[in-house]
């Protein structure tokens, strides 16, 4: 996929909570772009997953405005905006050592 700079991109997620009460806390989804060169921008996706229950899916706008052409891996976390809890354990597998999930690639023209 390959997105344009300073352009806005819907990005859809869907979220499945398996367990029987929701979270009422207020976690912050969050996509990290990080270029092979090294630099990274982080986007939050807001709070999908408060008072989640069964399944669902939601829609959030992206702006790629500071990202310099080039290809990114994309990764999705859940954090704590307070920085108290680490970020969320999701039933994914692939956890990086940041507590997020690698979810692809996208080019930046």
């Amino acid at each position: 996929m390959n997105l344009d700079a300073g352009s806005r991109v819907v990005v859809r997620t869907a979220w499945t909570n398996d367990g029987t009460a929701p979270t009422y806390d207020a976690w912050d989804v969050r996509l990290t772009l990080r270029a092979a060169t090294g630099g990274s921008v982080t986007r939050s996706l807001g709070q999908p997953l408060r008072g989640l229950v069964g399944s669902r899916t939601r829609r959030a706008t992206l702006d790629t405005s500071g990202l310099a052409k080039g290809t990114y891996d994309v990764f999705l976390g859940v954090v704590d905006p307070s920085g108290y809890a680490a970020p969320m354990r999701l039933a994914n597998s692939g956890r990086t050592s940041r507590g997020t999930y690698r979810v692809g690639t996208v080019g930046v023209r």
